[in-house]
């Protein structure tokens, strides 16, 4: 089967897979903290289930079986394992209650090594491809995510022009960078379309080898920015609470 690729799911990530990436420069000075003083967040492997996110689940993964990205019966099995990651995400937020700071941090820092794997999880207890799996977790991602992370990226450069960090001639840099990002990844959509499964995967794992460093490069180049200017740029873009890499958690079993 010859998965397809969805305009949706690139332009989606057009400007969240940058952000993503830079959020991990700043995500491990901050780490500790986050695990200790919010701990039910570490383990937000899968988002509350709240109003309009079971029909987005359900409806996403019918999209995908229809188009032939995945089978009915690959679908089902992405139901059961987003309901079990939601009963594990319950059970650990209750044994995180009672834990001592310590084993917080350590039980964190386990959670967030599980977390990494959710792709190769996914893709093991739906019997779905490297690339069928990635495609998956985009596809239950939030919808007009890039939109709002849009909207995101001005308030946060506006504040920062406002506290003196950067210059408002270095935010409209920035802002040009964020839009070519965008239309890059549409061009990579483009692209993509005439590709078999295998060229997909070599050409997504050959980008995903960017290194922080270089994309913090990339970002201080683009705006005109000091290297310290770039990594507080960075560290106000960074998504709240750190990346939420999984989708939102299935419904559940009636």
């Amino acid at each position: 089967m010859k998965p397809k690729m969805s305009k949706k799911v690139i332009s989606g990530i057009a400007i969240g897979c940058l952000l993503l990436s830079l959020g991990g420069l700043v995500l491990a000075k901050d780490a500790k903290a986050t695990s200790e003083s919010r701990p039910q967040s570490a383990f937000q492997t899968c988002r509350p289930n709240h109003g309009g996110m079971e029909q987005h689940f359900n409806s996403s993964l019918a999209a995908l079986v229809e188009k032939g990205t995945i089978t009915q019966e690959q679908s089902d099995k992405i139901a059961s394992f987003f309901r079990e990651k939601r009963a594990e995400h319950r059970a650990n937020r209750e044994e995180m209650k009672n834990s001592l700071p310590g084993d917080r941090a350590a039980k964190a820092q386990e959670f967030r090594k599980h977390h990494q794997q959710l792709a190769s999880d996914l893709a093991a207890a739906a019997g779905l491809s490297d690339t069928q799996a990635k495609e998956v977790l985009e596809a239950l991602r939030p919808p007009q995510m890039h939109e709002k992370m849009g909207e995101r990226i001005t308030v946060k450069l506006s504040e920062l022009v406002g506290q003196g960090t950067i210059t408002q001639d270095q935010s409209d840099k920035l802002l040009a960078f964020f839009k070519e990002k965008h239309a890059q990844r549409q061009a990579e959509f483009e692209k993509m379309k005439g590709m078999t499964e295998d060229e997909r995967k070599a050409y997504l794992d050959q980008k995903h080898h960017i290194s922080h460093s270089d994309r913090l490069a990339e970002l201080a180049a683009a705006g005109d920015l000091t290297d310290e200017q770039a990594k507080l740029v960075a560290d106000a873009l960074r998504p709240e609470h750190g990346p939420k890499q999984g989708p939102h958690c299935a419904p559940e079993a009636k």
